[in-house]
Formats: C-alpha cells, structure tokens, sequence
C-alpha cells in the first residue's frame, strides 16, 4: 500500500484569488465599458419614446380621419370654447396646472376624462373616444410636466387652421369668411392677431379643399411645448414671415431638439428645429393651481435666420394666404 507523506504545519498554496491591482484593472475595464454604453443605451431610450410618440400622434391621426369619415368628410370640432356660441374642441381637457378641477382634482391630470364621450354628465370628453380607448396616447413618454407629482395627460394639439365650428362664431359671409355653425374653424390667429373675422390665410373644413399646400405638407397635430400647451389648438402666425416674426403656441423639442407632427394624408414625423430659440427652449413646470398656461419664452420673435427656418418650416405646413400675390415660402 502506497503511503502519503506528509508535513505537519504545512499549508497548500493557494492559487485562486485576485491581487488588489487585479482587482483594480477589472473595475477599471468595467467602468470604461459602462460609459461607454450609457450612452447608447440612452440614445436608444430616446429613439423607443420617439417611436411611442410618432406612433401616439399617428392613432390621433387615424381617429380623424375615421372621424372625417363618419361626418360627411368633415374633420372635426376645433374652435376653442372661448370663442362664444357653445364652442366645442375636439378634445375639451385642457392642459393648465391644476386651476380647473373636476370631482376634487385637476382636469389636466384625470386619464377617464380623455376617453369620455360627448353627451356625458362632464363637460370634459374627447370627440375620438369612439376611436380611442387608450388615454394614454394622448401623451408623449418624453414630457414631464406634473401636477402635485401626478403627470398631465395630454401633449398634443390640432392645427387652428384644420376643423369645424360647432356652433355659430360669427356671422359668416359676408361679414366673416369664416365663423358659421358647421363651417371651417376660424384660424384666429393665422393673420398675426387674435381674430375670428381674418381672412388672411385658408382654413380647412375637409381633406378636399386641402389644395394650397397639399394634404402632405399640412399638419393637423403637433405636440406643443409642456409650458406652452392649454386648449385643444396650435396657433400658427403665417403673415410675419422673416425676421422680427413670432411665434404663437411653440412646439415641442423634447426629441434631441426636436418636435413630432402628423400630417393631413396620414404620415407622422420629427422635425428637428435648427434655431437656438426653439431647439435650446427650457422646461419650466407651472405652479401648482394656475389656471393659464407659462410662458417659457417672452415674445418668440424670431432673431436669426435659423430660427426663422424654423418659423418658416411650420408656417408653410398650417396655411397659405388667399391672397397669392403675397410672398410665401411654400414648402418643399
């Protein structure tokens, strides 16, 4: 029989850990490899909520369409209730921080009220709740306006220049041109002031008088800017167009400084603005229990020649003016 020798107080030599400096270099290599991925990984959260977003306002999209298509071809309420005559928007849960409330908390942050159709005991509803039943995208994942920690619910709005009056505003022809129970909304402000009487730029009862621009290069929403959205509309100046320009409502620039749209004929996309106005505007919040939307700019008038390509990109996509011998930078 073979025999082990062996050695008393002796101790195996152990093989199997790190040194210290080892250690070091593997978390070293670690935390190079992290930073290194961070950012990709957060580029590609971004393209996901981007893709959520364009995919919110394309189902927005849809539901007009399929709303034209229920009512004779004509798109849908978007005169803002302010206007007299019992006005309807075509979704009534306006955006303020916490000033309007219903059943003891804000309307801006009640999901229900977006998916409430017309006729119900709330004067807060959705003319697309047979079209939409997911409140959600009415919201963009990349805004993060609050109330009290509670998120608001909607991030988007229609162009002033697309829809119906759901009642009468004013007299229409030949007082007004527009402003008749059931005729195109007003485009209150597509002259530079805040008027139901203008009859400076085209406004759009239906996709067939979609003409001057084309449906393609007319948007019917937007997402607006969390600190610059309130009632259902997108007020867009057309007459100013150079320099000295301003803006109305502003857009969203929450997709690496850009903003989301979709147009008449049905396709969705992200404009990247290229001014310093709109593309680096900040995010404020309002107070809690304001009625009315922040301004996170004063004036919007337009400085630079980018910004004024970014003026000029959103303008050429709301309207046109009647008359056509007025210098226009029709779209391209």
């Amino acid at each position: 029989m073979k025999t082990m020798n062996t050695r008393i107080g002796s101790q195996p030599k152990n093989t199997g850990g790190f040194t210290l400096i080892e250690l070091l270099v593997v978390i070293a290599i670690i935390a190079i490899l992290a930073a290194m991925l961070l950012p990709a990984l957060s580029h590609a959260k971004v393209q996901a909520q981007g893709i959520k977003c364009l995919s919110g306002m394309k189902q927005l999209q849809l539901a007009a369409i399929l709303y034209a298509d229920d009512n004779s071809g004509n798109w849908m309420p978007n005169q803002p209730e302010g206007d007299g005559g019992g006005q309807e928007d075509w979704v009534t849960v306006e955006m303020d921080w916490g000033g309007t409330t219903y059943n003891g908390g804000p309307v801006s942050t009640n999901w229900q009220l977006l998916i409430t159709p017309p006729g119900a005991t709330t004067q807060y509803y959705s003319f697309f709740q047979p079209y939409i039943k997911d409140p959600f995208i009415y919201k963009c994942p990349t805004d993060p306006s609050t109330i009290n920690g509670a998120p608001r619910v909607r991030s988007y709005a229609a162009s002033q220049a697309v829809g119906t009056c759901f009642a009468k505003v004013d007299a229409g022809p030949p007082t007004c041109v527009y402003g008749y129970a059931g005729g195109p909304v007003t485009g209150q402000w597509l002259s530079g002031a805040n008027s139901d009487c203008q009859n400076y730029g085209y406004c759009y009862q239906k996709l067939s008088q979609m003409i001057r621009p084309s449906p393609s290069y007319l948007f019917v929403f937007g997402e607006e800017h969390p600190d610059s959205i309130n009632d259902a509309g997108f007020a867009v100046q057309i007459a100013s167009i150079g320099l000295g320009g301003d803006w109305i409502d502003l857009p969203s620039n929450l997709h690496n400084g850009g903003g989301p749209f979709s147009f008449a004929d049905g396709h969705a996309e992200t404009h990247k603005w290229v001014g310093s106005l709109i593309s680096h505007l900040k995010f404020i919040n309002g107070p809690s229990g304001n009625d009315a939307a922040v301004e996170p700019v004063t004036g919007g008038v337009v400085t630079s020649i980018a910004d004024q390509r970014d003026l000029n990109w959103i303008q050429t996509r709301t309207s046109a003016p009647m008359n056509k011998n007025i210098p226009f930078p029709y779209p391209q």
